[in-house]
């Protein structure tokens, strides 16, 4: 699919939060995601998808989106309508084979969906810190995957190595054994455990993993 000519509209998930000051239940994305868009897929238009499962099919329609992207924040099962509306999101992906990035949830969204689980992670080495991850594949023609790379990690579950997912294949695994990329065999989906939209400088093979993944050359 050439994107550029055949207009891709991305929609974007949202974590789930209470108020503090009243009690109201919210939808919220972090105002990162939108500078890292607009540096990465800078003529690409996106929008937020409510956490609304009975709804995700008109909104995708009605919007003609045809990427995706499952971002991070709240733990698989804590939020159950969440939970069914990134179902929902990866099956129309499937059903369409449109490209879909989940990052740090999203991965593990996928990992779910293909049948996998998922395990507790050591806090020290994997929750608001730093480590490197070892590319065991390339992936596509983007620079993502050559060598180790340093990258930020937010997340207490992740996947064990030996407990990928059939469907899925390794990308970047962590010195501890987890699962740190991988792509889907079949289905245009790439997961990564970092945040890629946190970070103060964006990293080159972050925005060259996403345009490859929706179809661009790797400059923006």
């Amino acid at each position: 699919m050439n994107t550029e000519e055949n207009g891709l509209r991305i929609g974007v998930t949202m974590r789930v939060a209470e108020a503090s000051s009243y009690r109201e239940t919210r939808d919220l994305l972090a105002r990162d995601w939108g500078k890292f868009l607009a540096a990465a897929l800078p003529s690409v238009p996106w929008m937020p998808i409510p956490n609304r499962e009975n709804d995700v099919h008109t909104i995708v329609r009605d919007w003609g989106l045809n990427g995706f992207i499952l971002t991070g924040g709240d733990d698989w099962g804590t939020t159950p309508v969440r939970d069914r509306t990134e179902e929902t999101i990866l099956q129309i992906a499937e059903e369409n084979s449109f490209p879909l990035l989940g990052v740090c949830r999203g991965l593990q969204a996928m990992q779910i969906r293909s049948g996998g689980r998922l395990a507790a992670c050591p806090c020290d080495a994997h929750v608001a810190t730093q480590h490197t991850v070892r590319f065991v594949r390339p992936v596509g023609g983007s620079r993502f995957g050559d060598g180790e790379m340093t990258v930020n990690s937010f997340h207490a579950n992740g996947i064990l190595e030996g407990e990928l997912a059939d469907d899925l294949e390794a990308i970047a695994i962590s010195a501890d054994g987890f699962i740190e990329a991988a792509s889907h065999g079949r289905y245009p989906q790439l997961g990564v455990m970092w945040h890629p939209e946190r970070a103060r400088a964006f990293h080159p093979t972050d925005v060259g993993l996403l345009r490859s993944l929706f179809g661009f050359k790797e400059t923006p």
